[in-house]
């Protein structure tokens, strides 16, 4: 169980098993790293996991927290803060979804719903390191956003391992989350992309499933169709994405899709999560008024022993992640079937938080 390199962070000194490998039922391979504490022993992990690359989660052990507008603030940076999860005698398992990073295989479309189903991949990867000497054959998830879909994805499909899942600021009705209201929004580009104070995805193999689904012919028909709204015609930037869509297969995707369907309903969290029965704790803060609607929405399907926390402001929490690292720690024990904390009756706290459980 040595095969692993010591760093430190501070005044703390933190074990790391870089780049392992990690087979999938289809043979590809997933890239993660796992941290821990120097002493070799099995501890229970948390598993975090996202399109956004591993290398960059790794910056929240050397970047002190930045809150906007700080030009360090970064969106993607939302695995969570490494030290502290050590610190508190977990695995941090941090990881590349696959066609990312240093991941094998292709994303096709956004969350890889016109490929492998990502829940798939990961039930794949929960048991994987649940069989790890350094692993107690506990595990649970945290993360925010796209780490927190994720972990909905992973919960729907069951794997015997997991114990538990803490999801902050997720996003699930992909239709909701891009076109809130109906109403076009740029941010889910933003953060693919990588503008305005994301990264973005760390594409390695990425594709369009417009583009896989429709012959050249049949989608040059529907882009042409598109452009005939006036108000994509008029938006300069939506004509570049529509006629050149090159590295931005997934906003194309969104931009093509301005309806609610079966496009988005596929593989809709929400409606996966009534397969959930392991303890969640759902948290929010109001300012991410986008997703707002769809955590409540997924409290309201959960089966399971559940709470939700909905937060005030500000929306954007620090990057690297450390406002609600206390309270998974406190809230989700993976050491045990023991459920979140909750309470017996929805109330309102004093501060300008909402509980409901």
């Amino acid at each position: 169980m040595t095969d692993f390199q010591t760093i430190r962070a501070g005044e703390q000194t933190i074990a790391v098993r870089k780049d392992l490998r990690v087979p999938m039922r289809d043979g590809v391979e997933l890239a993660v790293d796992a941290y821990e504490g120097p002493d070799d022993k099995p501890r229970p992990a948390l598993i975090a996991m996202s399109a956004y690359g591993k290398e960059l989660q790794a910056l929240a052990l050397t970047t002190p927290p930045q809150l906007r507008p700080s030009p360090m603030w970064d969106g993607c940076i939302e695995a969570g803060d490494i030290a502290r999860v050590v610190k508190e005698d977990y695995v941090h398992v941090i990881g590349d979804m696959r066609g990312t990073g240093d991941s094998g295989g292709v994303m096709i479309g956004n969350y890889n719903f016109g490929g492998v189903s990502q829940g798939q991949d990961l039930y794949d990867l929960i048991e994987w390191v649940a069989a790890q000497p350094w692993c107690d054959g506990n595990v649970g998830m945290i993360g925010i956003s796209y780490f927190g879909s994720m972990q909905v994805l992973a919960a729907a499909e069951r794997p015997p391992h997991l114990k538990a899942i803490f999801v902050s600021g997720g996003h699930y009705d992909f239709y909701e989350t891009t076109y809130h209201g109906g109403v076009m929004w740029f941010m889910p580009r933003a953060a693919r992309e990588g503008r305005g104070g994301d990264s973005g995805i760390a594409h390695t193999d990425v594709k369009s499933r417009m583009q896989e689904v429709y012959s050249p012919e049949e989608l040059k028909k529907l882009v042409d169709e598109r452009l005939r709204d006036p108000d994509v015609a008029a938006w300069p930037n939506l004509v570049h994405v529509l006629k050149y869509p090159k590295n931005r297969e997934f906003w194309f995707d969104i931009v093509m899709n301005p309806l609610d369907g079966d496009w988005y309903e596929e593989r809709n969290p929400i409606t996966l999560a009534e397969n959930i029965d392991i303890p969640v704790y759902l948290q929010i803060d109001q300012g991410r008024g986008w997703t707002l609607d769809g955590h409540i929405e997924l409290f309201d399907v959960l089966k399971g022993p559940k709470k939700l926390d909905i937060g005030s402001y500000p929306p954007m929490q620090s990057r690297p992640w450390v406002e609600d690292t206390t309270r998974c720690s406190a809230g989700t024990s993976t050491g045990s079937n023991t459920p979140p904390p909750t309470a017996s009756t929805r109330h309102r706290s004093p501060s300008p938080t909402r509980s409901r459980s």
